[in-house]
């Protein structure tokens, strides 16, 4: 059997302070690599001067080749150019990154499986990986691993191997030409072509240590940049097909692509989807709407925007175009209840469209007592009509009154994505605080105004948003706290970049939803928030963790001060882990199939996006 060149490859940039830690890694290998190359993409702190100072031996006597690229290409085409240079089959290339870590007998392990295969053409070897950060010692399982056998699932998946574990033979790149999209994702891109192969292999120990945080961390990874460079990843596979000769996956790429809504051709499945609301005056608090979300669902909605009045002149002078794939959606927060009656009462339909009132997170009392009968007709008048809303407590009142396959309840959901704009520098030496008055009570700001009388540290001001109707003595102490600065009745307006933190008041059993937009709101611009509700519980929101919970006392505001001015480093983090928490359980982002499915049960269809996700 022919000898195996086994080179280490090092891909980095700007990896000053990791750098030495991941070749280190590569030289105490158990089985000796031939060669390691470290290839700079024109680092802009000191990298590969730091590579060169430790490694001036080793680069001396040819075991380690420092490279650096007189401009940054970017990773696709920094992959591209350094893989290219290898041509020689009996080679197995083991990719690291600058600041992941290999474990001693990674090289022993992965060359001991590929002779054991023959020396195959095509190989790609991949492992568990150990996440090496200091408050974790988890280990990462490859999500291929999960859908093994279903050779649709994995022509479309966005996930195979963990890309930093990967070993390969060039030939999985020069058979198959250079990948051909900046955006797209190397390790995507050699797992399919492993795929098209049979040249998939994995070993089930840890044999990397990975560091979690970096370039592909989802917070500086935004939607829409994850969308195009999955776009560019299925239009590299449908070009790896065709070199290949396999196109079976072409139905399923085709598909998936659609209902991405990355072709220029609509998905079957979408709809006509209208958003109607009115001018009441009401604050954005009471007016919030996840239709003010859905612009990322843009592939599922053709969306269009109309106050009552002009959805009426539509509907009159064009009623024959209506369709059963069409749904209305009313933010009737800001729709007067006679405007509502007198459309509800002149529009007659040829085909009876989707009607949906939703009643956000806040619904007046009135609407959903007995005493009200044009709900109820609202609901003999339209058979396809529903009510949602996004507050538990309404929704618990309603089904007392309405029909319960008639009801939704849709968690308030933010839109929390990307990196978050830097925090605008104080000039004034002041630190100013936003206090959220969810529970418009007197003795709630009381308390604030006498803690902060007494406080000692930096000046502390507040600006105030009172979405509800105070009484006089709580707007005076608003107008007070506020010393010149503002009092506002809604958050439509509000830069959270001014703030270092946040105050939200709350009655727990009847504004839970509220309480939850709020906090998800701050934490989506890394404001850290103080809660006050009594008898507070929640399944996102954790004391310590990603909020603190204050009771009502001058003895407590005067502690919360002093973390404020004290130790404000620390609730810097309480604010990132807020963040994350908000993300994962209460965005758009991550919660979009709840949306969707919804949806699927407003237009009664057995099948709506099912296939693939159409985010």
């Amino acid at each position: 059997m022919e000898s195996t060149s086994c080179v280490g490859l090092v891909l980095t940039f700007n990896q000053a302070n990791t750098i030495i830690s991941a070749v280190d890694s590569l030289i105490s290998q158990t089985r000796r690599l031939s060669s390691i190359i470290v290839s700079d993409d024109c680092s802009t702190d000191n990298t590969c001067e730091v590579v060169k100072c430790r490694y001036a031996q080793e680069i001396l006597d040819g075991r380690i080749q420092v490279l650096r690229n007189s401009s940054n290409l970017g990773f696709v085409s920094h992959f591209n150019h350094v893989v290219s240079q290898f041509r020689d089959e009996r080679t197995l290339l083991f990719y690291n990154a600058g600041d992941d870590i290999s474990h001693p007998e990674r090289v022993r392990e992965f060359l001991l499986l590929y002779q054991s295969l023959g020396q195959p053409r095509y190989f790609l070897g991949h492992s568990y990986v150990s996440v090496i950060d200091a408050d974790s010692d988890d280990i990462l399982v490859p999500p291929i691993l999960s859908i093994e056998g279903n050779r649709e699932l994995i022509a479309i998946s966005s996930a195979y191997h963990i890309g930093a574990s990967q070993v390969f033979t060039p030939a999985l790149f020069t058979d198959f030409g250079q990948i051909n999209y900046d955006d797209c994702y190397e390790d995507l891109t050699l797992g399919y072509r492993a795929v098209l192969t049979n040249a998939y292999h994995f070993i089930e120990k840890p044999l990397l240590g990975y560091r979690t945080g970096g370039l592909s961390s989802w917070q500086k990874n935004p939607l829409e940049k994850k969308r195009r460079r999955f776009c560019a990843t299925l239009n590299q596979r449908v070009t790896d097909a065709l070199r290949s000769g396999d196109t079976s996956d072409f139905e399923a790429l085709k598909d998936c692509y659609l209902q991405y809504g990355f072709s220029i051709s609509s998905h079957s499945h979408q709809v006509n989807f209208v958003e109607v609301s009115g001018e009441s005056g009401l604050s954005t608090l009471q007016d919030y709407s996840i239709v003010q979300r859905i612009h990322r669902l843009n592939n599922m909605f053709t969306i269009k925007k109309l106050d009552l009045k002009e959805l009426m002149l539509s509907l009159q002078h064009e009623a024959h175009r209506v369709t059963k794939r069409c749904i209305y959606w009313i933010v009737m927060n800001t729709v007067s209840e006679g405007d509502f009656i007198d459309f509800m009462t002149a529009i007659s339909f040829p085909v009876e469209p989707v009607f949906v009132l939703d009643f956000g997170l806040h619904t007046p009392a009135d609407l959903i007592s007995s005493k009200s009968r044009w709900l109820p007709k609202f609901l003999e008048r339209f058979p396809n009509g529903y009510f949602v809303t996004a507050c538990e407590v309404s929704f618990g009142v309603m089904r007392g009154y309405f029909p319960y396959d008639r009801l939704c309840y849709l968690a308030p959901l933010q839109d929390i994505d990307g990196v978050v704009a830097e925090r605008m520098a104080s000039t004034s030496g002041m630190t100013r605080g936003l206090i959220v008055l969810g529970s418009p009570e007197c003795s709630s700001l009381q308390s604030i105004s006498f803690a902060r009388s007494s406080f000692r540290g930096k000046r502390i001001v507040f600006d105030v948003v009172e979405p509800f109707l105070a009484d006089r003595d709580t707007h005076n102490l608003a107008q007070g706290l506020t010393e010149g600065g503002i009092v506002y009745s809604s958050t439509d307006a509000i830069d959270y970049r001014r703030y270092e933190f946040a105050i939200i008041f709350t009655q727990a059993t009847q504004q839970r939803g509220l309480l939850h937009h709020q906090w998800a709101s701050l934490s989506s611009q890394l404001v850290p928030s103080f809660i006050v509700s009594e008898g507070f519980s929640s399944e996102s929101i954790f004391h310590g963790k990603n909020a603190l919970i204050v009771d009502n006392t001058i003895q407590n505001w005067c502690l919360v001060f002093n973390i404020v001015d004290q130790n404000y480093s620390a609730l810097r983090e309480l604010a990132s882990e807020a963040r994350r928490s908000a993300y994962f359980n209460m965005s758009i982002q991550k919660k979009f199939y709840i949306f969707k499915e919804r949806i699927r049960g407003f237009l009664r269809e057995e099948k709506f996006f099912d296939r693939f996700n159409p985010l």
